[in-house]
C-alpha cells in the first residue's frame, strides 16, 4: 500500500456490512481504488481510496 485514506462516516451499526470496491486506475506498476462500507440500511458508514504497488 502506498497510499490510504479512510473517512468514518458514521457508527458501525447493523446486523451485517457490505464492502464494495470498484478501480479508479490501473497501471503497470499500481493502482488506485475507492472502497465504501454500508450497513444492513444500504447507509453508507465509511469510504476509502487507496493506491497500491505492484
Amino acid at each position: 500500500t502506498v497510499d490510504m485514506r479512510v473517512d468514518y462516516l458514521a457508527p458501525g451499526r447493523g446486523k451485517y456490512f457490505i464492502a464494495r470496491a470498484e478501480t479508479l486506475r490501473l497501471g503497470r506498476k499500481g493502482c488506485t481504488m475507492r472502497m465504501t462500507m454500508v450497513n444492513d440500511d444500504d447507509k453508507p458508514i465509511a469510504t476509502a481510496i487507496a493506491s497500491y504497488a505492484y
